[in-house]
Protein backbone atom coordinates (compact mmCIF):
# COMPACT_ATOMS: atom_id res chain seq x y z
CA UNK A 1 0.00 0.00 0.00
CA UNK A 2 3.05 2.28 0.28
CA UNK A 3 3.28 2.51 -3.51
CA UNK A 4 -0.44 3.30 -3.83
CA UNK A 5 -0.03 6.08 -1.30
CA UNK A 6 2.87 7.57 -3.27
CA UNK A 7 0.92 7.34 -6.54
CA UNK A 8 -1.82 9.31 -4.79
CA UNK A 9 -4.48 10.88 -6.98
CA UNK A 10 -2.82 9.46 -10.11
CA UNK A 11 -4.07 5.99 -9.11
CA UNK A 12 -7.68 6.08 -10.31
CA UNK A 13 -8.36 2.32 -9.98
CA UNK A 14 -6.19 0.00 -7.88
CA UNK A 15 -7.24 -2.77 -10.26
CA UNK A 16 -7.24 -6.50 -9.62
CA UNK A 17 -5.46 -9.71 -10.57
CA UNK A 18 -6.68 -11.28 -13.81
CA UNK A 19 -7.39 -14.91 -14.64
CA UNK A 20 -6.89 -16.81 -17.86
CA UNK A 21 -8.06 -14.73 -20.81
CA UNK A 22 -9.98 -15.71 -23.90
CA UNK A 23 -9.26 -14.53 -27.44
CA UNK A 24 -12.35 -13.92 -29.53
CA UNK A 25 -12.11 -13.85 -33.32
CA UNK A 26 -14.63 -14.28 -36.14
CA UNK A 27 -13.53 -17.94 -36.17
CA UNK A 28 -14.38 -18.55 -32.52
CA UNK A 29 -12.93 -18.46 -29.04
CA UNK A 30 -9.61 -19.83 -27.80
CA UNK A 31 -7.29 -19.31 -24.81
CA UNK A 32 -5.47 -15.98 -25.01
CA UNK A 33 -1.73 -16.05 -25.71
CA UNK A 34 -1.04 -12.94 -23.62
CA UNK A 35 -0.01 -13.39 -20.01
CA UNK A 36 -1.43 -10.42 -18.14
CA UNK A 37 -1.39 -10.85 -14.38
CA UNK A 38 -3.45 -7.84 -13.43
CA UNK A 39 -4.13 -4.18 -14.05
CA UNK A 40 -4.24 -0.78 -12.41
CA UNK A 41 -5.42 2.50 -13.91
CA UNK A 42 -3.35 5.64 -13.58
CA UNK A 43 -4.05 9.15 -14.75
CA UNK A 44 -0.90 10.91 -15.93
CA UNK A 45 0.01 13.69 -18.35
CA UNK A 46 2.29 11.40 -20.39
CA UNK A 47 3.50 7.82 -20.71
CA UNK A 48 6.79 8.99 -19.23
CA UNK A 49 5.00 10.28 -16.13
CA UNK A 50 3.11 6.98 -15.80
CA UNK A 51 6.39 5.06 -16.10
CA UNK A 52 7.94 7.24 -13.40
CA UNK A 53 4.97 6.47 -11.14
CA UNK A 54 5.92 2.77 -11.27
CA UNK A 55 9.02 3.48 -9.18
CA UNK A 56 8.81 1.31 -6.07
CA UNK A 57 5.81 -0.73 -7.27
CA UNK A 58 5.72 -3.95 -5.21
CA UNK A 59 5.42 -6.22 -8.26
CA UNK A 60 8.89 -5.13 -9.35
CA UNK A 61 10.28 -6.76 -6.21
CA UNK A 62 9.38 -10.25 -7.51
CA UNK A 63 12.06 -12.09 -9.53
CA UNK A 64 11.40 -11.85 -13.26
CA UNK A 65 8.47 -9.47 -12.82
CA UNK A 66 7.66 -6.66 -15.22
CA UNK A 67 5.07 -3.93 -15.64
CA UNK A 68 3.81 -2.75 -19.02
CA UNK A 69 2.38 0.76 -19.40
CA UNK A 70 -0.17 1.46 -22.15
CA UNK A 71 -1.76 4.83 -22.85
CA UNK A 72 -5.48 5.05 -23.46
CA UNK A 73 -6.06 6.72 -26.83
CA UNK A 74 -8.93 8.89 -27.95
CA UNK A 75 -11.45 7.19 -30.23
CA UNK A 76 -11.42 9.00 -33.59
CA UNK A 77 -14.63 10.89 -34.25
CA UNK A 78 -15.88 10.73 -30.65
Amino acid sequence: MDWAGRAGEHLTDMGAPLGNGQEITPAGVSPANATVGGYSLLEADSVEEAVALMDGHPHLMMPGASIQVFPALDIPGM
